[in-house]
């Protein structure tokens, strides 16, 4: 019988390997890594904690913060693809009202005013259910669960972390849709096989901070303390 990792084991397993590859690999001066870090209240994406978080400062004193989510046998289904349902249905009735709209000009000079507006309606109806249907499969409109709660950690690099025999346990295409889910999102996956053995699937790619903030910290909890020991202490840990 397969024994699963704990996530804890998961969550710090896959901290220490990022943190040595911040350090080693990109060769940042000052790495620092922090668990449980919540969001702030006001963060407008609404509260969250990451498992994870890496603050990183190179020679320049720039600012960049890694995020991470940690995932246990327990929650398999996190990983694989859902729907994001709020983008799908927005564009589903834009397209709709568009060519409703383009409708109601050429029908305006119907005589029968209840004609003149029901032929508009079954053409919103209509389009809205035709874009529903041809994109139900279209992968710009699915992610995995897990990354819906990623973007409630912002950061510059955003990374997935689970054991590797969860994912296995996928279907080759479900495992094959995961990484190019990841690749189009900048997303990092890590797969945990064992206590200090971390394979990399995808590597997170730096994604810009908003000009809203000076830095991701902003958006957390302690953010300015974590801005400060990365300020003033460069190069150490």
């Amino acid at each position: 019988m397969t024994q699963y990792l704990a996530e804890v084991i998961v969550q710090q397993e896959a901290l220490d390997w990022m943190e040595r590859h911040y350090r080693e690999d990109c060769q940042y001066p000052f790495v620092s890594s922090e668990k449980e870090v919540s969001t702030k209240p006001t963060f407008w994406k609404g509260r969250g904690r990451a498992d994870g978080l890496l603050i990183l400062s190179n020679d320049n004193q720039n600012i960049y913060v890694a995020s991470m989510e940690a995932k246990s046998r327990k929650t398999l289904r996190q990983i694989i693809e859902g729907y994001d349902d709020g983008r799908w249905f927005l564009h589903a009735l834009l397209v709709g009202i568009a060519l409703s709209l383009g409708i109601i000009y050429f029908t305006r000079m119907i005589t029968f005013p209840i004609l003149r507006w029901f032929v508009p309606f079954v053409v919103f109806v209509s389009a809205t259910a035709f874009f529903l249907r041809v994109t139900a499969n279209a992968e710009y409109y699915r992610f995995p669960y897990a990354y819906q709660q990623l973007l409630r950690y912002p950061a510059n690099f955003q990374w997935l972390s689970f054991c590797v025999d969860i994912f296995l346990e996928l279907d080759e295409s479900d495992r094959e849709r995961l990484l190019r889910i990841a690749k189009s999102r900048k997303l990092g996956l890590l797969t945990v096989k064992e206590r200090g053995t971390v394979y990399p699937l995808v590597h997170a790619r730096r994604k810009r901070t908003p000009v809203r903030y000076e830095s991701f910290l902003d958006a957390y909890t302690n953010g300015e303390v974590f801005l400060a020991r990365a300020i003033s202490q460069p190069g150490s840990d």
